[in-house]
């Protein structure tokens, strides 16, 4: 069954939990953190990049739309210890937030000790 909404790159077998009623990827992160099987996750990070190789192309870093892949807005940080395995097996970076907001560190889940001055 094909999602033709949906441009990605396991398009073969249609990842129901990327994909929200109408077929197209969800528009917060959040909807998508609550959504997302594990295992579809990890499968479309894969064919994103087995696609890419297979087209001769060489990805120097792994990156991740309006950080879905972080699980910061719903600390299901196991999408970011997936994204951080398959990034590991590949040998490539993971582009990290550079910029900590106050819902960061408002987030009791997140646990952030540093004090807020340090890093402003």
């Amino acid at each position: 069954m094909l999602c033709p909404q949906i441009n990605s790159a396991s398009l073969q077998n249609c990842k129901k939990s990327l994909i929200d009623e109408e077929g197209f990827m969800h528009h917060e992160c959040d909807q998508f953190a609550n959504a997302a099987d594990i295992e579809e996750v990890a499968i479309e990070c894969v064919a994103q990049i087995e696609k890419l190789r297979a087209m001769g192309l060489n990805p120097s870093h792994f990156d991740n739309h309006m950080g879905s892949l972080y699980g910061v807005d719903t600390g299901r940080f196991e999408l970011l210890m997936t994204t951080l395995g398959i990034c590991g097996k590949y040998g490539m970076p993971f582009r990290m937030p550079t910029v900590f907001t106050d819902e960061m560190f408002g987030n009791d889940m997140l646990d952030i000790k540093i004090p807020r001055e340090m890093i402003d």
